[in-house]
């Protein structure tokens, strides 16, 4: 594999270790990943004995990860810990040991990483001696010793080391951009006049290639401040200029400004009638924007509604203005107030972009506030006027759904079928499809179903809250039509057609139904006979070699990737692997080489998301002996003893946890939303409070929803609550871990004799009712992989 051979303490699976450790990743011609690489995660997870075995955890789970104990694994068990943690102090401490200090000296891995955790810890000096002993002997991570000998050394005061070590950094390095900004803080430091010109240098060199990036700010500040101090007032007057301009709500603007008054004499005449002019409309813009970016809209409102009244009626820079009112009181919930300044840009805004967007986004802020007929005027102007936008279908559809709202079911229906005639491969025809056929289930118009479906060369059907729904819909009326025969048949068709969706799942229940068979103690359809489960064998094979493509195993980001995993630098690593997945997005066998390696090395947050987000179109059937290994990495099962414990507490399926958990935080416990909710299954504090009172858990701390030991009890405590309050039905729960039992039970009270199926369909919520798709979906897929129900048995009676 190319990778640098040396004495390596390795934290990943033993198999993986050893892997590493030899260079015996089985090399491919650069072809496809063949059936070795599909058993990959049988060999890794059964390799060895198990008794010779010490355990090391990528994340704390009751059952860790396996090491070999021919490597020093009892001596860095504690380290890796600490390590995953983040907690430096105790890490540093820990590799200060005299019984581990000896096997840091001999390997030039764990000198990495204990330099690594000592600069974290802030023990500079020390960090700079070991980094220094680097150069060379890890070829892969070079470029990481540089970086960060250069930061400790300019930490312990040694600017001409840093100097060294940052100009070492190549541009091939993920570390670059930051490197240069290094190099010139220490070239400042050292203070020289050479050093300082060439802290110009690289600073200019820095704005070149990276203009936008988050420090171009304070780049150009500090450029800005070396060419003062060359008495170039000219070039250091324009970077202040650029940061006021460009960046106007940040602490460098003001300082900026402050500079450019101070330097107003010593300015070019021009420059000094730039600074001394009244703000420029495009500045002012600029800043409105920023205001709206960071929420700030209710004093952008007033503010901007004030500056505008001096600009030309119907200039883009007014409309834009506008528009940006508008929104922000939209992004309020203000519709009654957003109203009259969307009349006002169709009107002062006549033929441009801005007017369109604001027949569309006023038309959808009429609808909230149940404006239904006004907003109807905005959309039917979209489709006449603008009949070739992409708005031009959306604004059908959202009219005939308000239409609906106001039971004028005939003018829907015609506008409709007007829709899907002129806009048939548009993205929003398949949900006007599922429009005409809900009418004709409200109206038991099943024969209609069944014929309006046939009739379709095309459903645009092409996600996974979608694919299959039209079909199984037309199945269902087959069912109410008491056409048995036929209606078995659809739904088998549907199975086929459509593995593993959410329609295949409900068209397996029906299945079930239509048997005569499904006794009430059923939980799974497979234990019929129906003709529709074939038998299938998804335990783990013969132990086999993982084939790494030549576009992976000569990838730089690869082989630092690999040997950052195995020392537990899993974040770093995963920058590296990021990297990895843009490079080869078109290139399905080295994704799948690359995942099976992170699959095995129990990195199951990038694991299962390369299979889920970067691979298409994979899923081609149901798993079988041929797949598995694809379906095992993207549904993997982490901290399986935890949840497989208190999911049996709790009385609820562990498919439905790793359902839930797979959904809410990708099997990353330290991840926290932007609404605070935190961990596996991003709970939110109030939430977490309400269950470790009723669980006698005392005294809870938010930084504690991060541990998943705590996160998993808690988490599926308030799924048992759920359950309770909602029958213990899955689909019940699912929604209400989403949209709250609050709003489950009022869709009940209002809807809840529907069947499952329509009832979904008519969740308000479009969030909650693709949620509920999405993770009945997952619950189904565990259960076929690792449960005893390999297709659940799903009630259709919800009350």
């Amino acid at each position: 594999m190319g990778l640098s051979r040396q004495a390596t303490a390795c934290f990943l699976t033993s198999a993986l270790c050893a892997l590493l450790a030899t260079g015996a990743l089985a090399q491919g011609a650069g072809g496809g990943t063949t059936d070795a690489a599909a058993g990959s995660k049988g060999a890794v997870r059964s390799a060895g004995d198990e008794a010779r075995f010490r355990v090391i955890q990528r994340f704390p789970e009751a059952s860790p990860i396996a090491l070999l104990a021919t490597t020093p694994s009892a001596q860095f068990a504690p380290i890796v810990e600490a390590v995953q943690a983040q907690d430096w102090a105790g890490a540093h401490q820990l590799l200060a040991r005299a019984t581990v200090a000896g096997e840091v000296a001999q390997s030039a891995s764990m000198t990495f990483l204990a330099a690594y955790v000592a600069q974290r810890a802030g023990h500079h000096a020390h960090a700079l001696t070991l980094f220094q002993t680097l150069p060379g002997r890890i070829v892969e991570l070079d470029d990481y010793v540089h970086f960060y000998a250069a930061q400790s050394a300019h930490q312990d005061k040694k600017y001409h080391e840093s100097v060294l070590h940052a100009a070492s950094v190549g541009p091939d390095s993920l570390h670059y951009a930051t490197s240069l900004i290094a190099l010139s803080a220490s070239l400042i430091a050292a203070a020289t006049p050479s050093d300082i010109d060439r802290a110009i240098e690289i600073l200019a060199l820095y704005l070149k290639l990276y203009p936008t990036r988050r420090d171009a700010a304070e780049v150009r500040m500090t450029l800005g401040a070396l060419l003062e101090g060359r008495q170039d007032f000219a070039a250091a007057g324009g970077h202040y200029l650029d940061v006021w301009n460009l960046y106007p709500l940040s602490s460098s603007a003001t300082r900026a400004r402050e500079k450019l008054t101070a330097l107003k004499s010593k300015l070019p005449e021009a420059l000094k009638l730039r600074v001394d002019a009244p703000s420029s409309t495009e500045r002012e813009l600029r800043r409105y924007n920023a205001l709206f970016d960071l929420h700030r809209s209710e004093s952008l409102i007033p503010e901007l509604l004030a500056a505008l009244e001096s600009w030309k009626v119907g200039s883009p820079e007014r409309c834009e203005a506008l528009l940006l009112v508008a929104r922000s009181h939209t992004k309020l919930r203000q519709h009654s107030d957003g109203t009259p300044v969307y009349e006002r840009i169709i009107k002062e805004c006549k033929g441009s972009d801005f007017e369109l967007r604001a027949l569309y986004l006023g038309g959808r802020g009429m609808w909230n506030i149940n404006q239904r007929a006004p907003a109807r005027v905005f959309f039917e102007r979209i489709w006449t006027e603008f009949p070739n936008h992409s708005f031009a279908d959306d604004s059908m559809y959202f009219s005939a759904r308000m239409l609906r709202e106001d039971n004028k079911n005939e003018e829907a229906r015609k506008l409709l079928r007007a829709q899907v005639k002129r806009y048939p491969k548009d993205d929003m025809a398949k949900d006007a499809h599922w429009l005409l056929v809900r009418e004709m289930f409200e109206t038991k118009g099943y024969k209609g179903v069944v014929e309006y479906v046939d009739a379709l060369t095309e459903t645009g059907e092409d996600d996974l809250y979608t694919r299959g729904r039209l079909h199984y819909f037309r199945a269902r009326a087959l069912e109410f039509l008491a056409d048995k025969p036929a209606a078995q048949k659809s739904f088998a068709d549907v199975i086929s057609r459509y593995p593993k969706t959410y329609y295949a799942l409900l068209a397996f229940n029906r299945l079930a139904e239509l048997s005569g068979k499904a006794e009430a103690g059923l939980t799974d359809v497979c234990k019929l006979d129906l003709g529709v489960c074939k038998p299938v064998n998804l335990a783990a094979s013969e132990p086999r070699p993982i084939e790494i493509p030549l576009a992976l195993r000569d990838d730089l980001s690869f082989k630092r990737g690999l040997l950052l995993l195995s020392l537990g630098l899993s974040e770093l690593a995963g920058a590296e692997f990021g990297e990895l997945r843009s490079r080869h997005a078109r290139e399905p066998a080295t994704l799948w080489a690359l995942a099976y390696l992170l699959d095995s090395a129990r990195v199951y947050t990038i694991s299962h998301d390369i299979a889920r987000r970067s691979i298409d179109n994979w899923v081609v059937g149901y798993p079988d002996d041929a797949t598995r290994a694809h379906w095992h990495v993207a549904f993997p099962t982490p901290f399986k003893p935890l949840v497989s414990e208190w999911a049996a507490a709790r009385k609820i399926p562990m498919e439905l946890v790793y359902a839930i958990m797979r959904e809410e935080s990708g099997f990353n416990p330290r991840i926290e939303s932007w609404a605070n909710a935190r961990g596996l299954l991003q709970l939110m504090e109030p939430t977490a409070q309400s269950v470790a009172r009723s669980d006698n858990f005392g005294t809870l701390a938010t930084s504690q929803l991060f541990d998943p030991t705590i996160n998993i009890r808690l988490g599926t405590g308030y799924m048992a609550e759920l359950a309770g309050q909602l029958k213990g039905h899955p689909a019940l729960i699912i929604a209400g871990y989403n949209g709250g039992y609050g709003n489950v039970s009022r869709w009940l009270g209002e809807r809840g004799e529907l069947p499952l199926d329509l009832w979904v369909e008519d969740i308000p919520f479009g969030q909650t009712r693709d949620y509920t798709k999405r993770v009945l979906a997952s619950f189904w897929t565990y259960a076929y992989l690792y449960g005893e129900n390999r297709v659940p048995k799903v009630a259709f009676e919800l009350k």
